[in-house]
């Protein structure tokens, strides 16, 4: 599967180490991810990915937004997991209704 980092750049989840912040890397790493991004264009790195190679790649994205584009579930888990939530809609709406009615 691919994640899509934004500027028409993708990378295979399977090269994935982790996905970061900027902010919350040291200043070396920060430095490697903006000089990698700048050099396409004036954009500034939000987001730091971290390969399995040990290079960074940069991304003006969010970390949260590639974090998401990057989640994969089984048909099965997505389906069990859909089903509790609309189960705890369900248990909400009644609890809901019956404050109304007291």
């Amino acid at each position: 599967m691919l994640i899509h980092l934004g500027d028409n750049e993708f990378i295979g989840l399977h090269r994935v180490v982790g996905i970061f912040h900027v902010h919350s890397l040291d200043r070396n790493s920060t430095a490697k991810i903006r000089g990698v991004l700048t050099k396409t264009g004036e954009k500034r790195a939000r987001t730091g990915v971290l390969t399995t190679s040990g290079t960074w790649v940069g991304s003006t994205l969010s970390a949260d937004s590639l974090a998401g584009r990057g989640r994969w579930l089984p048909p099965q888990v997505f389906e069990s997991l859909d089903a509790l939530r609309k189960q705890k809609n369900k248990s909400m709406l009644k609890e809901s209704s019956e404050e109304k009615l007291s």
